[in-house]
């Protein structure tokens, strides 16, 4: 009986442990060239450290020109995400530590469909292909 007692308080003790609290960070306006302005949030799952795409859960980023441009987890993707981490109230992207090593991305893409051009909202991109658009020199 008092093996069971044990049991008990063991799944109870990594139930609750087990339990993550989502966490949403808010852009601080990203101001782009001819007045355009980025803003937006991102929602994780909590987990503090090093993010991949599956800690991501929600995200709305709204693009701010003559045309209002939303992206959000229903129309679109994040599957180029790397050397990101949260430290639970801020999202962090690896920079280069060289200028000639890859830093991390994190970005979110959506596709044309019929006939529409797909489109990109690059919020951070330390990778060598974003230099010279990936041509050396």
């Amino acid at each position: 009986m008092k093996g069971l007692k044990w049991v008990a308080v063991a799944v109870v003790f990594f139930s609750i442990g087990a339990v993550a609290q989502t966490s949403t960070f808010t852009f601080k306006p990203i101001l782009l060239t001819n007045g355009w302005k980025v803003t937006g949030t991102i929602t994780t799952d909590g987990t503090v450290g090093a993010l991949t795409a599956v800690n991501i859960l929600d995200w709305n980023l709204k693009v701010v020109q003559t045309t209002d441009l939303t992206w959000t987890e229903k129309d679109s993707n994040d599957l180029n995400i790397s050397g990101v981490t949260s430290d639970g109230t801020r999202i962090f992207v690896k920079t280069s530590p060289d200028g000639v090593l890859d830093g991390g991305t994190l970005f979110f893409g959506r596709a044309g469909g019929a006939g529409g051009v797909g489109t990109n909202a690059v919020l951070a991109d330390f990778t060598q292909l974003s230099v010279n658009l990936g041509y050396v020199g």
